[in-house]
């Protein structure tokens, strides 16, 4: 049976109040208001790997930074890029999202350089794996990527492409894409759940949605209510929950796997700036990144 886990949020709690509570306990858990700011300048992506580890996409300074648990307090440790844009092997220039797997190998979507970085464990340069290199809209490149989804298993990276309106399914170190969906306006981001369904969130005119496309097709549905405030992200937690950024409004809803398609989402965090990425560690922790107040924060899961 699928546990619809609901996380209980109020934001602007001050940084150490640890005791404030929500009741909104729909799954059966609760999390504390605030336990912990990650300070930061700027970032854009997010991804705790499996020692719990968080990694940031520095964007505008063109860098990755990896944070420990438990404190995940600056500064950082630099473990991929060199703070100068380049589009050499060990440059980055718009680091935009990044995703590690469970050898600690990293992933990055150099969005700048249209290109796609595997990156080694304690490797001081990376290796293109997708993407020219080349802005192009063909099925061999890309546009801006704001959003990926890595499929270690297949081998094969979901790429969000905004600037050409399409989600793209690029095998490792491949040529070119092998399946295309086009038509997405502005997407974002991509995820897939456990079925092989696609999620994929978008913005016409300012206003965001979610679509569901089922395994190799390229037709999608409304998965959940639309209407949103400009979305930059979705992700699915350890249960196929979705959660939505509705980034315009300062806020995101949480859709229970067990009841998509949805009508009802429930705010599980409102009052940030501008949401971009979250993301959860082994504890079902959330780590949201708020691009405009310029800091992660950490809701401990009780």
């Amino acid at each position: 049976m699928i546990v619809c886990v609901s996380l209980a949020i109020a934001l602007g709690v001050v940084v150490g109040d640890i005791n404030k509570k929500n009741s909104n306990s729909e799954g059966g858990i609760q999390w504390n208001a605030t336990s912990q700011r990650v300070q930061y300048n700027v970032g854009y992506g997010l991804y705790i790997d499996r020692n719990d580890r968080l990694y940031i996409c520095d964007f505008p300074n063109d860098h990755i930074q990896r944070f420990s648990p438990p404190s995940y307090t600056s500064p950082g440790t630099t473990v991929a890029g060199n703070g100068t844009f380049a589009s050499t092997p060990g440059t980055l220039n718009a680091p935009s999202c990044v995703y590690v797997d469970n050898s600690s190998n990293m992933y990055i979507a150099d969005a700048n350089n249209y290109r796609i970085q595997l990156w080694l464990a304690g490797a001081s340069s990376g290796t293109t794996i997708a993407g020219t290199g080349v802005y192009g809209s063909t099925a061999s490149s890309f546009g801006d990527i704001y959003g990926m989804f890595v499929d270690t298993t297949n081998r094969q990276i979901y790429v969000a492409d905004y600037r050409n309106n399409r989600m793209m399914i690029w095998p490792f170190f491949g040529n070119a894409s092998t399946f295309i969906i086009t038509g997405i306006n502005q997407i974002m981001d991509v995820q897939v759940d456990a079925a092989g369904y696609v999620y994929t969130a978008s913005n016409t005119a300012g206003v965001g949605s979610v679509l569901r496309y089922p395994p190799n097709s390229t037709t999608g549905g409304i998965v959940v209510a639309s209407g949103f405030t400009f979305t930059e992200g979705i992700r699915l937690d350890f249960y196929g929950n979705l959660y939505v950024l509705n980034s315009g409004n300062g806020s995101i809803q949480m859709f229970c796997a067990s009841s998509m398609p949805s009508s009802h989402g429930v705010v599980v965090a409102s009052g940030l700036s501008y949401p971009v990425d979250i993301t959860f560690d082994s504890n079902m922790n959330l780590f949201v990144l708020d691009l405009t107040a310029g800091w992660v924060v950490k809701f401990a899961k009780l």
